[in-house]
């Protein structure tokens, strides 16, 4: 969990590229919060750009036998922001990527993936997100959304938001 203050100065991070599964073979848990930032606890991302972002994920990612499904949280950005502190994610730009995830339980966004609580302000994003599986929730800026949490001056622009699964949603923010 991440509680300081990473200020990007505008600089560029070019093909960030996270795989559940990999990083599962390490340890179990890190196939779960996937993103520059994989869970942001009372702490703030401002003043990033990505390039070309590559994030491939899956429920299943967790459990060795691949019998459990765990939810996942999956941005670029913070994959998920919990209930402590006063998250922000300020300033933020995504230009490119793509995001593929798979199975029951994701929630996946162009910025951050989930969020209890926190402000994303002033962020854009281009990436590309493809989801498949059932209860996917994806947005161009976050995939869901639960309490204390404000998105504002935020833009998705991006080529697509595609779910081909069952019992998900899929929205601009």
């Amino acid at each position: 969990m991440y509680s300081k203050i990473f200020d990007g100065n505008g600089h560029v991070i070019k093909n960030l590229y996270i795989n559940g599964s990999e990083l599962a073979s390490i340890k179990k848990e890190y196939s779960q919060n996937l993103g520059f930032v994989g869970v942001l606890g009372g702490g703030i991302v401002k003043n990033l750009i990505f390039e070309n972002v590559d994030i491939q994920a899956a429920t299943n990612a967790g459990d060795i036998t691949g019998s459990k499904e765990n939810q996942i949280s999956v941005g670029p950005v913070v994959g998920w922001m919990n209930e402590n502190g006063n998250n922000k994610v300020l300033d933020c730009v995504v230009a490119s990527g793509t995001i593929r995830t798979t199975g029951k339980g994701q929630g996946v966004g162009g910025i951050v993936g989930n969020a209890k609580n926190g402000t994303i302000s002033n962020c854009l994003s281009l990436v590309e997100i493809h989801t498949s599986g059932s209860e996917a929730y994806i947005g161009g800026i976050i995939g869901i959304t639960k309490t204390n949490v404000t998105v504002s001056s935020c833009v998705y622009a991006g080529p697509g938001l595609v779910n081909t699964g069952s019992n998900g949603s899929v929205g601009g923010a």
